[in-house]
């Protein structure tokens, strides 16, 4: 997976016989494998289960994500539902769904044991169908316990080749997430707050909390691609609109960050480094070996008669994120300082890199707005911590800053958002 460095630059004990069961990474298919549709799936815990969505678009043809749910407390009777995931995440990013059920509705009780089922619901699923390690993983209230939990876990080991984490967006609705949110691979992060649910559970403090840690991991190279969304008049539940803010957030990760070949489709050796290449996103690489097989006088006609296959997933990518980096390059500077050094390495030594340089080339000729947003953007992360109260409110003098950053931005940058976004709260 793509690493990254800078925001110009550097992106990237108990008694044995009490523990849980182990859990093994190989599993096999289910008697639900390729089942369409909503469903119910016991684990070997008595009252933990998980419910699976297969969104319609899944035609066991292409490969799919997954989409990774924890519930709050007592919250597990709405496990059957899908609804907003559904429209937002499953259906346009061809994601499966799965709910976790933990029928005691205590987040906060046998934790871990709830993470290793939450294992045990990925890996039959990964085993049941066509997936790649891609997705979403979010949490709602006292679901970021149990989140929290297994991001410690495995989403802080910075390694791609842990099996348990397969995750590229992080959604974490008005959640109880209390473990500090740095130290994992690049992802994108959507934070969700309410205005009336700020001295909930100390909610308003702890999504802060992780907002402020990811800004300021950004200064040292992380991704910037975190949104605080506060909605002042909401109570503590997950809006529409915070959904499918957070869907448009996975839509730049899913490009930025995700596999996109499924390996068990070329299993030749020919072809198995070239899909290596595609899958660690090193798409210049994998151009050039691919035009070497297909040219080649040599290469055996099956392999010939497969590769233009692996070519069309490629520049499907390359297209992908050519179409990003120009969006942003107009939407985001901020966004785009960051994501067009991601993309340039990716796109080392591919033909199209140039078409790359151009559109950086275009930025720079406006070289003051964009060395502005940079300053801009290191002005907010300094001053985020000192912007809001105990209470959803501005501190004295906050106020002024965000229409600053505001002014200083374009209004539908990630940055102008949030600055018009807090300024409700004046």
């Amino acid at each position: 997976m793509a690493c990254a460095t800078g925001i110009r630059g550097l992106i990237f004990g108990l008694l044995i016989c009490l523990a849980p069961p182990p859990l093994f990474a190989q599993v096999a298919p289910s008697a639900n494998k390729e089942k369409p549709g909503t469903y119910s799936v016991d684990t070997d815990v008595d009252n933990y289960k998980y419910f699976v969505c297969v969104p319609k678009a899944y035609d066991g043809k292409r490969p799919a994500g997954i989409h990774l749910y924890f519930h709050g407390q007592n919250g597990q009777k709405g496990a059957n539902n899908f609804g907003n995931w559904s429209k937002y995440f499953l259906e346009p990013y061809d994601l499966i769904g799965i709910n976790m059920q933990y029928n005691d509705g205590d987040n906060y009780k046998d934790t871990d044991n709830k993470v290793r089922v939450a294992k045990q619901a990925v890996l039959q699923v990964m085993a049941d169908y066509r997936v790649l390690p891609r997705g979403v993983v979010a949490s709602f209230s006292g679901g970021g316990q149990t989140l929290g939990t297994f991001f410690t876990a495995h989403g802080k080991t910075a390694s791609s080749r842990d099996p348990f984490w397969l995750f590229q967006h992080f959604s974490i609705y008005g959640s109880n997430f209390r473990v500090n949110a740095t130290g994992g691979l690049p992802m994108t992060w959507f934070i969700g707050l309410g205005g009336k649910e700020w001295n909930k559970f100390t909610i308003g403090q702890s999504q802060t909390a992780r907002a402020a840690e990811l800004f300021a991991d950004s200064a040292r190279g992380g991704c910037p691609d975190v949104y605080l969304r506060i909605e002042p008049a909401k109570d503590h539940a997950i809006s529409t609109a915070d959904v499918a803010a957070s869907a448009a957030m996975y839509a730049r990760s899913s490009v930025a960050f995700t596999p996109f070949v499924y390996t068990a489709d070329f299993p030749e050796r020919e072809l198995q480094q070239i899909v290596a290449s595609c899958n660690g996103l090193a798409l210049g690489r994998a151009d050039t070996a691919l035009h070497a097989i297909m040219i080649r006088a040599s290469t055996k006609p099956e392999i010939k008669e497969k590769a233009p296959a692996l070519k069309a997933l490629l520049d499907e990518r390359v297209d992908a994120v050519l179409k990003l980096s120009k969006q942003l390059s107009t939407d985001d500077p901020v966004l785009f300082a960051w994501y067009s050094v991601v993309f340039a390495r990716q796109l080392a030594g591919h033909p199209r890199l140039k078409e790359l340089n151009d559109i950086v080339a275009a930025v720079k000729k406006d070289a003051k707005t964009q060395r502005a947003a940079i300053t801009d953007w290191a002005n907010f992360v300094r001053g985020f911590p000192k912007l809001f109260n105990d209470k959803p409110g501005l501190q004295p003098g906050a106020a002024e800053f965000l229409e600053q950053v505001k002014a200083a931005v374009p209004p539908q940058s990630e940055l102008g958002t949030m600055a018009t976004e807090f300024l409700q709260l004046k």
